[in-house]
């Protein structure tokens, strides 16, 4: 649109020099005098050349206009996105929880299990609030899957630290948690070495973290396959480059992945996605919060100096596990935001509704 209209304006020069010589031609043969000649060609070229500014100027503003741009996609898109997990009602499939060690998982399976007990106290159809797979092996995915169809019926949750491991999606709902990587892994390293308050197992190996990253030792030597296997699974594309893109397209699997530092928030998403079986979950978690933090938190853990801490922020294995904890937060909390308004907004129409019923 805008090429054609700067055509036309442009070509009134040529058309002017045209109709000059035609008018100067005319006026010769009709004998015209010059002077009256020249105020012929000069009211003629007055109107074109009015046209072709006016043309002109058109075409000028025309080309300055951008055409119509598409809406970029704001915040409240993303957010929206990150909410369209349907709520899971009923108790007809079972949770996979292939928990990521020292992420607080005991701590949600205890405050989960406990809810479930209360809630079907007396049903005649209750399953196992909770069963373990620790005599399977975490990265055999063909002995995890074996494993989960035989106890699917049996437990409303299957809870271990294994690999991620894709079952059908209408039987079975993913939920998992995780912890910003550099905190886990000085947790998972003092554990290994002494335990927590449950199971205290105190090691003759007294060498700090910082002492152990000093000397490079592999027992303390970042790893983000171990990080990701939980999202990724066990398929030797887990163990290259293409582990990070293949962790964040199963985040989709999950029904939620919460966070550690956000323990109870992540309790009430559960509880707002499941509430038939999870139903007063969040209030439990209230009450027992410090007793589970002292049972389960890791002994003997000492903090890393700072220059430890610039060594491990440049590490390349922890600058991709913090791309991918990063990637699942903003997931999560865009999840978290979501959900609380539309319950408010629920709440408000039940309000109204309920105002109306009474009105009548």
């Amino acid at each position: 649109m805008y090429g054609s209209v700067a055509r036309t304006g442009f070509a009134y020069p040529a058309a002017y020099r045209w109709l000059v010589k035609t008018v100067r031609t005319i006026a010769m043969e009709v004998h015209v005098t010059l002077k009256d000649g020249f105020f012929v060609c000069l009211l003629l070229a007055s109107i074109v050349g009015f046209l072709y500014t006016r043309d002109l100027s058109h075409a000028f503003t025309m080309s300055a206009t951008p055409p119509t741009a598409k809406p970029i996609k704001t915040n409240r898109n993303v957010i929206e996105s990150n909410c369209r997990t349907k709520i899971r009602h009923g108790t007809d499939f079972t949770i996979i929880y292939n928990a990521m060690p020292k992420t607080g998982s005991r701590s949600l399976s205890s405050v989960l299990a406990t809810a479930h007990n209360e809630n079907f106290a007396d049903a005649k159809h209750k399953r196992a609030a909770q069963i373990t797979s620790k005599e399977y092996n975490a990265n055999d995915t063909a002995q995890l899957k074996t494993f989960y169809k035989s106890v699917g019926k049996e437990a409303v949750v299957i809870r271990g630290h294994n690999s991620f491991v894709p079952m059908p999606p209408r039987q079975y709902v993913y939920i998992n948690m995780i912890r910003e990587p550099i905190p886990w892994i000085v947790s998972r390293y003092y554990y290994a070495r002494n335990g927590d308050a449950r199971k205290v197992h105190l090691s003759n190996d007294s060498e700090s973290f910082d002492e152990c990253i000093t000397r490079a030792s592999r027992s303390c030597a970042p790893s983000s396959a171990q990080y990701l296997r939980f999202f990724c699974g066990d398929r030797p594309e887990c163990r290259t480059e293409e582990a990070l893109g293949i962790a964040k397209s199963n985040l989709r699997r999950y029904l939620v992945v919460g966070l550690t530092d956000a323990v109870e928030d992540t309790i009430r998403v559960i509880e707002i996605l499941l509430p038939d079986l999870y139903e007063g979950a969040t209030a439990h978690y209230s009450d027992r919060s410090s007793y589970l933090l002292n049972q389960t938190s890791t002994v003997q853990k000492t903090p890393p100096t700072n220059a430890t801490l610039d060594r491990l922020k440049n590490n390349p294995e922890v600058i991709k596990m913090y791309e991918f904890y990063e990637h699942v937060k903003r997931r999560f909390n865009d999840q978290h935001i979501c959900l609380r308004t539309k319950l408010k907004k629920n709440g408000r129409h039940k309000k109204h509704n309920n105002a109306q019923k009474k009105q009548t």
